[in-house]
């Protein structure tokens, strides 16, 4: 079933149930007022005939019959009993209606009940127990209320024919509705359906009302940025891949062909120097691409706990100077560090470790005298690391490039690298909630600047 029939049967039905039970008690609720009323009417009848024959004592019963059978206030094929305290009948009108086991009504007054209701078929009946003039008397009354039957008949008609023609109504204003309703969905459908996997450049329109409708165009339309951003990140990670690992082989392959044509012992020697350096290299490439997968696929698990991350900069220093043992470090640890507090960051340590040894080994690769400063400085809730070096520095067009993938500079001339690096070291201070930027110094230096969440603010 489509949507716009869900709709519409669902609105028209729900809304007929509700109609109905509205109806029914209308006219219920004036059933019982009618039943009721035409009872205070008996009851008014039968006081008034009660009270005209006690009062005037001498009148003569042929002539209250007439004036009973004549009063302007008669009832539809009425029947008046009235008796004493004893159960005699002391007054009958001349009406033709009977009244059934007349004693049994007049013992159960006689018991206790003061009045008594019901229905005789079309007939109402009403009994009760009068005190006139310090005599008691019992009254029955007995009519057929035509008028206000009829009445209640025609208001069953009115609501009949009203329940059809809401019938009728609502269908058609579901019907349009439902229209109005799944018109734009129908039409993002069909917006939709011509999308395919080969252009994800389209995008579908976005009404103008501010509504479901236009928030979930919206969103389709960020779905779409987002896959056509990992296509194209696909597309190029696999064009670049292939560039970058391709080119290593074949100097292995073609370094190979040339070491078995060696005969002498030291030319086999930085043979096999030159294939394990060129292997280290595939192996940090393939390295850094398996940790970006990671990130990118969202497998990867982050738990965050207090660490020091100037005892991981030690641990970076030691390991680098293995690899370059010209280099030097200095760590300056600004004044409004005081205590230990100060110093400890919400993070991974392998995760942060990685991203700092990334920084500090591009650091030295780019520097000129392979000398790196690392200031450590409190910006409130903020542990700021800055690490700089005095190599070239980025133009001011290449540092919105800076942390895209693949992406090397012009500083990177005849430097070895594959661009990723530093796209890893951005996913890892993103994921642990802070922001890395670059710079250049006053005195015009490289600066890269991360600020971490503080463990104890």
């Amino acid at each position: 079933m489509k949507l716009n029939q869900k709709i519409q049967l669902l609105f028209s039905v729900s809304f007929l149930i509700f109609l109905g039970i509205a109806f029914v008690a209308v006219f219920l609720l004036y059933s019982a007022y009618r039943q009721q009323e035409f009872f205070q009417r008996l009851k008014d009848k039968a006081a008034t005939t009660l009270k005209i024959l006690v009062e005037v004592e001498q009148i003569d019963h042929d002539l209250l019959q007439v004036f009973d059978r004549n009063t302007i206030n008669s009832l539809y094929e009425e029947k008046i009993l009235l008796f004493d305290s004893l159960g005699n009948n002391i007054y009958t009108s001349l009406d033709d209606t009977k009244v059934a086991f007349p004693g049994d009504v007049i013992n159960q007054l006689k018991s206790g009940k003061s009045e008594i209701k019901y229905s005789e078929g079309d007939y109402e009946v009403y009994a009760s127990r009068i005190q006139e003039k310090g005599k008691t008397f019992f009254t029955i009354a007995k009519a057929k209320d035509k008028f206000g039957r009829n009445k209640l008949q025609f208001l069953g008609y009115l609501l009949s024919f009203g329940f059809g023609l809401a019938m009728l109504g609502i269908f058609f204003l579901t019907r349009f509705l439902s229209r109005q309703i799944t018109t734009p969905i129908s039409r993002l459908s069909k917006e939709i359906t011509r999308f395919s996997i080969e252009d994800l450049s389209q995008r579908v329109g976005i009404p103008a009302t501010k509504d479901e409708i236009a928030l979930l165009a919206q969103r389709f339309n960020d779905l779409l940025n987002r896959l056509e951003n990992s296509f194209l990140f696909q597309k190029n990670f696999i064009h670049h891949v292939s560039h970058e690992l391709k080119t290593p082989i074949a100097v292995l392959i073609s370094n190979m062909e040339k070491t078995m044509e060696f005969k002498d012992e030291n030319q086999w020697k930085q043979s096999f120097e030159f294939q394990k350096t060129g292997l280290m290299q595939l192996a940090e490439v393939i390295n850094t691409l398996l940790e970006l997968s990671k990130y990118e696929s969202k497998t990867f698990t982050f738990y965050l706990s207090e660490i020091r991350p100037d005892e991981i900069l030690f641990e970076c220093f030691e390991e680098l100077k293995t690899l370059f043992s010209s280099a030097n470090f200095e760590l300056d640890l600004r004044p409004d560090i005081q205590q230990e507090n100060d110093l400890l960051v919400l993070g991974e340590s392998r995760m942060l470790k990685i991203a700092l040894f990334n920084l500090l080994r591009n650091a030295i690769h780019y520097s000129e005298n392979q000398s790196v400063r690392v200031i450590l400085e409190k910006a409130g809730k903020f542990l700021t690391i800055r690490i700089q070096n005095n190599g070239n520095t980025l133009a001011d067009n290449e540092k919105a490039k800076l942390f895209t993938h693949f992406f090397r500079g012009k500083n990177s001339f005849g430097k070895k690298g594959v661009g990723l690096g530093l796209v890893m070291v951005g996913k890892i201070v993103q994921l642990h909630g802070g922001e890395i930027d670059y710079s250049v110094t006053e005195s015009g230096e490289n600066q890269f600047v991360i600020s971490l969440q503080l463990g104890h603010p």
